[in-house]
């Protein structure tokens, strides 16, 4: 694993320094230009080996940084960022996902995420931060440099087996309920229409009559006749229904299935 930064100043290179000494601390074979200046190097041979051989490569934000690897300033200031951000360009050019993955921006304490160069795309890809040069403050990027996630993701579990929809008919209501009945009112010649159900109103005791709710809409009205008749046992209200449907349809079968169920009819 390579650290990419510049050297902007003393301060910068002091925190640049003990963050790679406590990766190293945690286990992660970090390289950092600073070991390599034991022995006289070809530094474009030495970077461009780094650059290839690291599973990821830590983008350090800084001012220097961001400015020499987007090309800003005086060329021959920071020739080594400058070459080592071609080759990290490079990379991501040829290979995008590959890339992406591989280059991690990363912002110590005291830095901002504007100080990265806009191709590693710190706002638009993840951004590592880091709270404090120290194994806390770094735990979630040594999560992603040693392959330890903080939630992996759960093994499958067994498909459940739910069974198809059916489309069988409707059945009707069960007939001892207020559904049943309002169906077997229903069922009744001329109940759909309002002129025949106000005959059949006008035949009721008046003070149920008189609170009947008429809308046009025949099953509401019946559903709405059937509650007021709940409130009146008294007036002996299914008798007077069942009379008047026999003087309006004599002898009908309707009428004689609306007085087998209003006889046991409970109102549920």
């Amino acid at each position: 694993m390579l650290i990419s930064y510049a050297h902007d100043n003393a301060d910068h290179e002091e925190a640049v320094y003990q963050f790679w000494r406590t990766l190293r601390d945690q286990g992660v074979d970090a390289k950092i230009d600073l070991t390599a200046t034991a022995t006289r190097q070809i530094w474009t041979e030495w970077m461009t080996e780094q650059v290839r051989e690291a599973d990821y490569v830590l983008v350090m934000a800084s001012p220097a940084y961001r400015d020499r690897a987007e090309n800003r300033g005086d060329p021959a200031a920071g020739r080594g960022v400058r070459w080592e951000s071609r080759l990290l360009q490079e990379l991501l050019f040829a290979d995008p996902d590959g890339g992406f993955r591989k280059v991690l921006p990363v912002v110590l304490p005291g830095r901002s995420v504007d100080e990265l160069p806009a191709w590693v795309q710190p706002m638009a890809g993840h951004t590592y931060r880091v709270a404090a040069i120290a194994p806390a403050g770094l735990e979630e990027l040594l999560r992603v440099l040693t392959g330890q996630p903080l939630h992996p993701e759960p093994a499958l579990g067994d498909v459940p087996v739910l069974p198809p929809r059916t489309d069988a008919a409707p059945s009707a209501a069960p007939a001892g309920t207020t559904a049943g009945l309002v169906d077997a009112l229903l069922a009744v010649p001329g109940m759909l229409e309002p002129a025949f159900r106000q005959k059949l109103y006008d035949g009721l005791p008046p003070q149920i009559a008189q609170q009947l709710h008429r809308d046009g809409r025949a099953r509401l009205e019946l559903v709405g006749l059937v509650d007021v008749f709940r409130g009146y046992p008294h007036l002996r209200p299914w008798q007077a229904l069942v009379t008047r449907l026999e003087e309006l349809v004599p002898d009908h079968p309707s009428v004689r299935a609306v007085a087998g169920l209003v006889a046991g009819f409970s109102g549920d």
